[in-house]
This record gives structure tokens, sequence and C-alpha cells, in this order.
């Protein structure tokens, strides 16, 4: 009876100790930020305003994160986030039997840097990620910019989300 229970307590200690987990499910930024401060993007391309929508898709995306909050407040912060749009292009993706542009790829790269006030020193210096979606062209103006404009906001959105998980440990 005896070498049943400890029989039964060793599987029970063996299934109890294998665990899985999602990655990421309780990851951290890096550094172990808890609070991060998103400094205004700069915009260092012709196209207006990519700067503003960023920086709201920026504080969204690390709103929704785990471990982490947005300060409002460079004093409230652990780390200082600094963005800078480095490259903005939409060009013909796809040609269609005429010769005529049928699609077009929006593409955005952002600069970022993560710096800690805890300790003085970058954490991410300078890395540079982008993103970019493909949409239809349509002979009409209005439809192509209609089109040009929901493609900028998908790519700045996933450039967010890019930059954040890039912060992120075991992302």
């Amino acid at each position: 009876m005896k070498i049943k229970h400890v029989v039964l307590l060793g599987v029970f200690l063996l299934l109890y100790s294998c665990g899985y987990g999602f990655v990421g499910s309780y990851s951290s930024p890096v550094g172990g930020l808890k609070s991060i401060y998103v400094e205004n993007v700069k915009n260092f391309t012709s196209q207006p305003n990519l700067q503003s929508y960023l920086r709201e898709d920026l504080i969204e995306a690390l709103k929704l994160s785990p471990g982490v909050r947005v300060a409002y407040n460079k004093g409230n912060a652990d780390g200082i986030l600094s963005v800078g749009i480095v490259k903005y292009s939409v060009e013909p993706s796809s040609f269609n039997a005429q010769g005529l542009a049928s699609s077009y790829r929006c593409l955005i790269s952002a600069q970022f840097s993560l710096r800690s006030l805890k300790y003085g020193d970058y954490i991410v210096k300078n890395r540079v990620l982008s993103a970019f979606v493909d949409f239809n062209a349509n002979s009409e103006l209005s439809a192509l910019e209609k089109a040009k404009s929901l493609a900028i906001t998908t790519v700045l959105r996933n450039l967010a989300d890019k930059i954040k998980n890039d912060i992120y440990v075991n992302f």
C-alpha cells in the first residue's frame, strides 16, 4: 500500500511540475520597464501627419500589453520610447496586361530607441523596422486615394505592433 502511495505521489509531482504557457504571455518589456513614455514621433518624410497616427497607434498597442503601462508624463516613466519615421513610399507592385499598375505597395519604415531612465542607458538603440501592405488600384482617383489612406492606416498599426513586439522579452 505504501508503494502505491509513493508511486501516486511521484506521478502527481511529475504532472504538477510539467506546465506549459504561451510564449510572451508573461513577458515584460526588455530592461524590466514597468512604464513607458512615448515621445512625439518625428516624421522625416514628406507625407504629412504620419507621426500623429503612429504615436496614437503605439500608445494603444502598449496599453493592450501585459506588464507595462503608458506614462503620459516623462517624470512618471521608467523608460522613454523615441520613434522617427524614416521612409514612406507608395509604388506599383503589380501590373495588368496593358502595363498599367493594378496594385500598389505602401511601405513605411521607422527607427526607434528605448532608453531606461533608471539606468540612463539605451536598451534598444536605433533599430529600424518596416511594415507594408498592398492595395488594389482603381481608375478613379478618389478610390485610389481612399485605398491609399486605408493602406497607410493599416501599415502604421502594423508598424506600431512590430515596435511593441520588438521591445518585449520572449517575443
